[in-house]
């Protein structure tokens, strides 16, 4: 019995089962377009939220009711690649930035009930009035169409109070199952403007991922060995 031959085939079958299993694993990516506020040239006033929110739902791009993108500025230096995004109170309860997501690609695993999303984004502030602390945060909002806007919805989000250093970045992160029916992620980043006392909240590396894994896409073993015996017919 040639064992030289019987073993190089049983090395060569597993390597191949090691690069069918990594090509099947999911590789979850960042679902926001933009994420470290670098496609612009800074200073840039983004397009108004109706640009993304009305009269249906746009991807693609950000929309802020009062940011622009900046580079270093009062001390605050981009957490990733060189510009981060600028938000300032603009009168209301919350000034709010928002990218719109289209996931109808995994409603059959979102229906399902069996989809996760985790939301998280970096967030800074200058020293001014820092006596308060600045709250902000990163919400999720889960719609089931392009032209929902305005109807209450669930929602994700995760408040923090940030530290008066504006050397430091601080995470928040929303994480949680998508509601059946969700066709489109609404992503928010804000700050509570009664904690801004004229101060800028400064916004970067936002990051989302959706986690299809429950639904079990990957192929199965009987499947993968079946393909590697066929290479031996």
């Amino acid at each position: 019995m040639n064992t030289r031959r019987y073993s190089a085939i049983f090395i060569a079958c597993a390597t191949l089962v090691l690069a069918i299993a990594a090509s099947a694993l999911p590789a979850w990516a960042n679902l926001v377009i933009d994420p470290s506020f670098e496609d612009q040239t800074a200073p840039f006033p983004l397009p108004s939220l109706a640009g993304v929110v009305s009269p249906i739902f746009t991807g693609g791009f950000w929309g802020a009711e009062a940011a622009t993108e900046v580079t270093a500025e009062s001390a605050v230096t981009p957490m990733c690649d060189v510009q981060m995004l600028r938000m300032v109170a603009e009168g209301g309860v919350v000034t709010q930035a928002f990218q719109a997501v289209y996931v109808g690609e995994d409603s059959l695993c979102i229906d399902r009930g069996l989809a996760t999303v985790t939301l998280s984004a970096y967030l800074n502030t200058t020293e001014l009035g820092g006596a308060v602390p600045v709250e902000g945060g990163a919400t999720v909002f889960f719609y089931s169409c392009d032209t929902c806007w305005g109807n209450v919805v669930p929602y994700l989000t995760d408040p923090i109070n940030l530290d008066n250093s504006p050397s430091t970045w601080q995470v928040s992160t929303a994480s949680g199952p998508i509601p059946p029916g969700t066709r489109w992620l609404l992503v928010q980043m804000g700050f509570t403007e009664a904690s801004l006392l004229g101060r800028p909240g400064y916004v970067d590396c936002v990051d989302m991922v959706i986690d299809v894994s429950g639904c079990g896409a990957v192929p199965t073993e009987a499947a993968t060995w079946g393909r590697i015996k066929g290479l031996y017919r």
